[in-house]
């Protein structure tokens, strides 16, 4: 078949498709007005009634199989009554208590800053070291040291410090009844040092060590670290030597170890200085300055620069000792507090 008879072929079923087209076109056109019309009700109501109703009728016979498929069980046809069912017996459940683990296989007293007489002095203080269950604690440098009231870390939070004396820190378990532990701190020889003395059964060791490694408050000298120790949550005692580092040094260490700039709040108002890089293992790390911190205040004074900051510690450093800072830190305000050396 040549290109000129598939194209007759092609006119041709072309033509007759039109044209039924036109056929459809026409007769719906003339049956419209018809189709337009309402159906009456009488016509209605025939076509309802014309639908043939099946009806199910009555059976005689009982699907036993079927019964005992929807109902789960057989049924007894024959008028006996059933038998009784059966005691159910309900164990009680016994509640299974957490393992009570003791306080000396949790952590262990290394030495104690404490009161002769008052063992709930507000300055007495213990370092202590975790190991089992809040091992993870020591990572957290706040946690190790305890004062009078402090609770363990997670999980042990109802481990309470009761007292701290010279024979050692008292325990208390808040709401459980479990009597106090008392645990002392390490044994350190003349030195300082802690030690471990192997002796045969029945001997004593030849070199007798101190009964506890206790430091008393009491018309004793006050406490004078070297390098700046922290004393609780976002508080640190400032050392002797790092003091006096920063203050010969601080430009420098503005300089190598820290990156700031002016912080600004939504009204466009400087309200502190933002840190903006801090030297890992520095003497601003260290001491809790991390980046991103905004320094807002020193003990209520607002800071909008760094070189304001420093004029007024400088100017007010011959009469406070307690530096109250309040540091913004991802949106919400901390207080950190730093105590200077004392005389």
């Amino acid at each position: 078949m040549n290109v000129n008879a598939l194209k007759g072929l092609f006119w041709v079923a072309a033509l007759g498709v039109a044209g039924y087209l036109g056929f459809f076109i026409y007769d719906f056109l003339k049956q419209r007005p018809e189709l337009q019309k309402p159906l009456s009700e009488e016509l209605q109501k025939k076509v309802l009634e014309d639908v043939q109703v099946f009806e199910e009728g009555e059976r005689d016979l009982v699907a036993m199989a079927r019964v005992k498929e929807v109902f789960g069980k057989d049924f007894d046809w024959t008028g006996k009554p059933p038998p009784p069912p059966p005691k159910v017996i309900t164990k009680k459940e016994e509640k299974q208590e957490a393992p009570k683990i003791a306080v000396a296989d949790m952590l262990k007293v290394l030495y104690i800053f404490a009161h002769d007489t008052d063992p709930t002095h507000n300055g007495s203080r213990a370092w202590v070291s975790y190991f089992g269950v809040l091992g993870s604690a020591n990572d957290t440098i706040g946690n190790r040291m305890l004062h009078v009231g402090d609770r363990l870390p997670e999980p042990e939070v109802s481990i309470e410090v009761k007292a701290i004396t010279p024979e050692g820190v008292v325990f208390k378990f808040v709401g459980e009844d479990r009597e106090e532990e008392v645990l002392s701190s390490l044994k350190y020889d003349s030195a300082g040092r802690t030690r471990i003395v192997d002796v045969a059964e029945g001997e004593l060791p030849r070199s007798p060590t101190r009964q506890s490694g206790i430091r008393r408050l009491a018309d004793a000298a006050r406490w004078r670290p070297a390098e700046t120790q922290p004393i609780g949550r976002n508080e640190y005692q400032l050392g002797t030597q790092t003091a006096a580092f920063v203050d010969q040094n601080y430009g420098e260490i503005l300089s190598r170890d820290l990156r700031y700039r002016s912080h600004r709040d939504d009204s466009g108002q400087v309200d502190g200085v933002q840190v903006t890089h801090v030297t890992s293992g520095s003497i601003p790390s260290d001491h809790g300055v991390n980046k991103g911190d905004v320094i807002k205040s020193i003990n209520g004074h607002k800071v909008t620069s760094v070189n304001a900051a420093i004029n007024y510690v400088k100017s007010n450093s011959d009469t406070t000792s307690k530096w109250v800072v309040v540091i913004e830190r991802q949106g919400e305000e901390i207080t950190k507090i730093y105590h200077s050396p004392p005389e």
